[in-house]
């Protein structure tokens, strides 16, 4: 990805001397065998460039989504092992959709950590060298032309703060839709003998209508980054040509060539930043999706059907004894399902619980 990234910097040193050769024909201090000899010189080196850049980025590119792919499914994998170890009580809270979770948001991380990171290691290569390059070939020019980079980065970073934020809560409001219309399509009979479907639609569209507030403020984010962003950089390009040609008129640079190098080494790298914020974005979205699978992973289940430890009972017999038992379901905690119940299961007879629809048995 650096390497990848380091390639067309280094292209403009060689399109400021091209620069420079095609003036030093026009002014006479070239034969034109001598011209003809530097300028397939010099688009060898284009060439050259050219393959490194296509090795290389296929290579990097290769190696992320695999990596990406793995690591996803990792994710995916601890993921269902903690859920299946979750308690009961963990699958009546309305939050928790699982199948949402682990789709959408398995695939939002793995666009986030696979061609988009790539893009920003890549592009955040491009910069630095550019910037390298420019100060080695003319330090004072780069210097001026260097006054838009601050202003760039701080508007992304705050944008990028507020947009993982903003993504983060539309997680939440969509992890509830999912879980309505999971809940109303297992339960579509009952659904449909109570009619109740105008009155589920209203809650549904109530939700998609706090995802819709949520939004408009994203989209509010994105209407300050972007013109903000292409306003630095075409600032700079402005104040690049402006003092550059001061500069060789004043003849604080004295080969037409370095002022190209600059002014295009300083355009590669506003470009380079313009394309690290699109991609942030995407990189926050992967972040806020993480975030929802680890705070499942994270959880430490009340009751763990998967763990070995505890103390093993002696002369085990099987029998049960419910005794005073008071219960109600977390979505409904105000309704009580059982009221102080006392029940003996004794061990190899088959019991039936039999009660009214509703009961809870």
């Amino acid at each position: 990805m650096i390497g990848a990234g380091t390639t067309l910097p280094l292209m403009e040193i060689v399109f400021g001397k091209f620069v420079n050769v095609f003036h030093d024909f026009a002014t006479g201090r070239l034969s034109p065998e001598r011209y003809r000899d530097e300028v397939a010189k010099h688009a060898l080196y284009f060439v050259y460039l050219f393959i490194a850049k296509f090795v290389l980025t296929y290579v990097w590119t290769v190696l992320v989504s695999v990596t990406a792919i793995r690591v996803t499914r990792r994710l995916r994998v601890d993921f269902v092992r903690q859920i299946l170890r979750q308690e009961v009580s963990f699958f009546d809270s309305p939050s928790s959709s699982i199948s949402g979770r682990i789709t959408a948001n398995g695939n939002l991380v793995n666009n986030g950590i696979s061609e988009k990171l790539g893009l920003i290691v890549q592009a955040t290569a491009c910069f630095v060298t550019a910037f390298v390059v420019a100060f080695t070939v003319q330090w004072k020019l780069t210097l001026i032309i260097m006054a838009i980079v601050p202003v760039n980065i701080l508007v992304t970073l705050v944008c990028v703060v507020y947009d993982t934020m903003y993504e983060y809560q539309m997680f939440d409001i969509f992890s509830v839709a999912d879980s309505l219309a999971e809940e109303v399509f297992s339960s579509i009979r009952t659904a449909h003998a109570f009619w109740a479907f105008p009155k589920l639609s209203r809650r549904f569209d109530s939700i998609l209508d706090e995802a819709r507030k949520v939004g408009q403020k994203k989209s509010l984010v994105y209407a300050i980054l972007f013109p903000v962003e292409f306003f630095c950089v075409l600032s700079g390009y402005a104040l690049a040509f402006w003092q550059g040609m001061r500069m060789y008129a004043d003849e604080e640079i004295t080969e037409p060539g370095t002022v190209i190098t600059v002014i295009f080494a300083v355009l590669v790298a506003a470009q380079a930043l313009t394309q690290i914020a699109p991609q942030s974005i995407a990189i926050s979205k992967a972040a806020a999706a993480a975030q929802d699978l680890f705070s499942i992973i994270d959880r430490e289940s009340a009751i763990d059907s998967l763990s070995d430890e505890g103390r093993e009972i002696e002369g085990f017999k099987g029998e049960i004894r419910l005794e005073n038992i008071h219960f109600a379901y977390p979505s409904r905690s105000h309704v009580s399902v059982l009221s102080g119940l006392t029940l003996d299961i004794p061990a190899k007879r088959i019991t039936a619980l039999v009660g009214a629809s509703g009961s809870g048995v």
